[in-house]
């Protein structure tokens, strides 16, 4: 595990490894994680999105 400080902003959650997204959430106040994963972190949404999708990675939105 690796400890991470996550910016204030929109962050992405995935495995380098396997090219699997696991998650997309907003830190509206930054955050702190101890995590095995790539984080990928931007200021809004739609730049944590196409960054993915210039890595070729897909993140699909849980169903509710």
């Amino acid at each position: 595990m690796i400890k991470l400080e996550i910016p204030k902003g929109w962050t992405a959650f995935y495995d380098p490894k396997t090219n699997k997204v696991f998650g997309l959430s907003e830190f509206k106040n930054g955050g702190k994680a101890d995590t095995a994963l790539t984080l990928i972190s931007k200021e809004t949404k739609e730049e944590v999105l196409a960054e993915l999708a210039k890595l070729g990675l897909t993140y699909t939105e849980p169903k509710k």
